[in-house]
């Protein structure tokens, strides 16, 4: 069960990360905030876990590059559809074909036991998110530019990458919080070269404190994230329930005023809370 409450508390934290991103878009290019709040948060993950005593010398750091490079370019190529759809419930919509890939991937690759009623439990939750976002061909009052699609398809294959390169780098019984900050440390000097490649300014000139407010929910989350990831019997149930952030967006949303209650998206609600349940 470890694993499960692991991943609520990452839900909660990368919703809130989410929003962090959404809202510093207004002000940065994307490898400028990204390079801040990835190498703070992987800095904040690395100073916990020196103060816990954990050692880095059994680290795989081939997986550690491979994640990298796949949390460096997924994380990208998601800023790009969140900055091109203005609904951020459609972009998580889309990012729920990953979990098809990673059940695939465990039991392929990790020895993964088929169970029939977690497979139903997962697409229960993929339904549950379509009915929350509204995802209904010609009803939607927000389409967006189009080419966010793509850009999430790309986030999707690139953050299936990260998820197996993660597993593979904690499977010979590496720390989660060491190898979940060198992948963060490594993909925010990525962003640097980026960010200088293109010449933009890497001075944070506005939104200080709420870089520092996503810098933290990062480092909360992804600790949370990667912990229950390292012990969870299939990466596919860890990024399942990771997905109701979904149901916390959409309280926010009825909250501020942006959405309003309908009975699709109420059962939505439902459907996803009581089908992630099942996975623990």
């Amino acid at each position: 069960m470890i694993w499960y409450l692991s991943a609520v508390v990452a839900a909660l934290f990368y919703a809130a990360q989410m929003l962090g991103f959404r809202r510093l878009q207004r002000s940065y290019p994307i490898p400028v905030y990204m390079a801040y709040i990835w190498l703070g948060a992987g800095a904040l993950i690395g100073l916990v876990s020196i103060r816990t005593g954990e050692e880095v010398v059994e680290v795989n750091w081939l997986c550690v590059l491979g994640a990298a490079l796949g949390s460096w370019a997924g994380m990208y190529a998601f800023n790009r559809a969140v900055r091109l759809q203005p609904n951020l419930g459609y972009v998580d919509a889309v990012g729920t074909l990953r979990l098809g890939l990673v059940y695939s991937f465990s039991i392929a690759l990790f020895g993964a036991i088929f169970e029939p009623l977690k497979l139903v439990a997962l697409l229960g939750i993929a339904i549950g998110v379509i009915l929350i976002v509204g995802v209904r061909h010609g009803e939607s009052p927000v389409e967006g530019d189009r080419r966010w699609v793509i850009w999430q398809l790309l986030a999707v294959l690139c953050f299936a990458a990260l998820l197996i390169c993660v597993r593979m780098a904690t499977s010979n019984g590496a720390d989660a919080r060491v190898v979940t900050a060198l992948v963060m440390l490594v993909a925010g000097l990525l962003y640097v070269a980026s960010a200088l490649h293109g010449r933009q300014s890497l001075y944070p000139a506005k939104d200080r404190a709420l870089i520092l407010l996503t810098i933290i929910a990062s480092a909360v989350g992804n600790i949370a994230f990667f912990t229950s990831l390292a012990s969870a019997p299939n990466l596919a149930y860890t990024d399942a329930v990771v997905n109701l952030r979904l149901v916390i967006l959409y309280g926010v949303a009825l909250l501020t005023g942006v959405d309003r209650l309908d009975i699709p998206k109420a059962l939505g609600v439902a459907l996803t809370f009581i089908c992630a349940a099942l996975l623990g």
